[in-house]
């Protein structure tokens, strides 16, 4: 099978990545090694400082282009959380690297489909499971996640606490796909064909409108 063209956002990736690696060695800058905080490229055009489209195919030309290296805090997360990123000995986070455009167009589009059923909430764990898993490049559980953490880095969804009415310690993670965003607009405008994710039928009412229902009951 032919390997899909390489993007901007994959270069942007790669770069941030072995950035990430450099930092870690002996001799890096010590204010740049500090756990919690990692890098993040933007490739520009130097005329405008206008961000390439990041669907574009990847290129670098040095008298046009330029790259922007910033640093953010990643909070991180846990239990149900986007990360799973991998971290180096001093506990800096590293972003993952060679993610595939295509693996985030999948995501995109997935979390689109399944918001268009009307629910009240998608769960992260349930989407990451039972929803994206169902791509052929999904099936195993380390590219699953390294998608999901990517996305949650590049800001494609948002994550929210929704209470859990059957065990109400433990809150669900729910995610809310960033329709804003570039790259999703881009990816769903698109298109690409039908989700790959067919709902079950099951008799009886929705999920949704049974935890909405137990949570007022639980008041």
């Amino acid at each position: 099978m032919k390997n899909p063209t390489r993007t901007i956002a994959d270069l942007q990736s790669e770069i941030a990545a072995c950035f990430a690696r450099m930092l870690q060695e002996r001799g890096s800058p010590e204010p740049l090694r500090r756990p919690g905080l990692r890098p993040r490229v933007t490739i520009r055009t130097r005329k405008t400082d206008r961000k390439r489209r990041q669907t574009a195919q990847a290129r670098f030309e040095p008298d046009e282009d330029c790259i922007v290296i910033e640093f953010e805090r990643d909070e991180g997360q846990s239990g149900d959380a986007v990360g799973g990123t991998a971290s180096s000995a001093d506990g800096a986070t590293l972003p993952p690297a060679g993610v595939p455009e295509q693996h985030l167009a999948d995501l995109i589009r997935a979390l689109d489909g399944v918001e268009r059923q009307g629910r009240a909430f998608v769960s992260l764990v349930w989407f990451r499971d039972n929803v994206l898993s169902t791509y052929p490049w999904a099936t195993d559980p380390g590219v699953r996640q390294s998608a999901m953490t990517e996305a949650s880095h590049r800001r494609l969804f948002e994550t929210s606490k929704v209470s859990n009415p059957k065990n109400p310690q433990f809150p669900v993670t729910a995610i809310r796909l960033r329709r804003d965003e570039p790259l999703v607009r881009e990816t769903l405008r698109a298109g690409g064909g039908a989700p790959v994710f067919r709902p079950i039928r099951i008799e009886g009412e929705p999920l949704s409108a049974t935890l909405i229902r137990e949570r007022r009951e639980s008041r």
